[in-house]
């Protein structure tokens, strides 16, 4: 039997999940089936104004040098697996998945007081619902759904991605 007790003992105690907002208390099932519609059409509708290249200018496009910083991507880790070489040798190998990584924001040296630039990185696309309105300013700036981890990345100047930009798993490869 498992007691809370035996569980601190441990190092690790079960805590009850909280929803971090309240709208769901007030809402009728109807008009929140309709807020959920809503939303996927918004992140339909705003996934897809990016996805044309033709609707702004784009950035200029630098060359890479050797000394480069790229960006990286978030992603969720699936799982391990072991592969194996031809030679016959085992390797443990972390399976990954980027969903829906976009650029947030772009922080030139000069304003964040660095030695470089900076971008801002999000990845899976979650609720609306679960943040403030000053929480999804920086989503709304850049034209992209809330995402469920945003990391920042240094780079350097010649390795700066527009935000709004989509990354695919063969950005980092």
């Amino acid at each position: 039997r498992f007691s809370p007790l035996a569980s601190w003992r441990l190092g690790f105690a079960a805590r009850p999940v909280h929803d971090a907002t309240w709208w769901h208390e007030h809402l009728s099932e109807e008009n929140v089936q309709f807020l959920r519609k809503a939303a996927a059409e918004d992140y339909r509708a705003q996934t897809a104004s990016k996805l044309c290249p033709l609707k702004d200018e784009p950035w200029p496009l630098n060359e890479w040098k050797p000394d480069s910083v790229r960006v990286g991507v978030v992603a969720v880790k699936l799982g391990m697996m072991p592969i194996w070489t031809k030679s016959g040798k085992k390797h443990a190998v972390t399976l990954l998945k980027v969903q829906d990584c976009h650029v947030l924001k772009y922080v030139s040296k000069e304003d964040s007081g660095g030695k470089t630039a900076k971008l801002l990185v999000g990845g899976k696309n979650v609720s609306p619902f679960s943040k403030s309105e000053a929480e999804m300013e920086i989503f709304r700036e850049a034209g992209v759904p809330r995402k469920q981890k945003v990391t920042t990345f240094n780079v350097t100047d010649d390795a700066i991605i527009k935000p709004g930009n989509l990354f695919y798993v063969e950005a980092v490869i």
